[in-house]
């Protein structure tokens, strides 16, 4: 792990384990899926909020957002392209509890 994360680092990338696959990019740059697109009308929830770790977002359950996985951003405070940074989905088969994701996002270059 210290290897790889030095050598990937070298060469002023990233690396992270998606799906049992490694995926090594540029920090601000994503996987060649398409771009997921998030609005109120497409589940999100609330204000997205800007921290140092990047924009926080919440959503109704996006499955198919993980770890480097692109996504439009629109909202009233924020419109752009992202890159899922951190991603966690939160749910339960119980009655009454809630489906989201919360996403950190990182702008990515044009």
């Amino acid at each position: 792990r210290s290897a790889l994360s030095a050598l990937v680092e070298s060469v002023g990338a990233e690396w992270s384990i998606q799906d049992g696959e490694l995926q090594v990019r540029v920090p601000t740059g994503g996987t060649a899926e398409t771009a997921v697109k998030l609005t109120p009308e497409s589940g999100l929830i609330d204000s997205p909020q800007q921290t140092e770790a990047g924009v926080e977002v919440v959503s109704l359950l996006q499955p198919t957002i993980s770890p480097g996985r692109r996504f439009v951003l629109e909202s009233r405070d924020f419109k752009g392209v992202y890159r899922a940074k951190e991603v966690r989905h939160e749910g339960d088969s119980g009655w009454g509890q809630p489906f989201y994701t919360h996403i950190v996002g990182v702008p990515v270059e044009a």
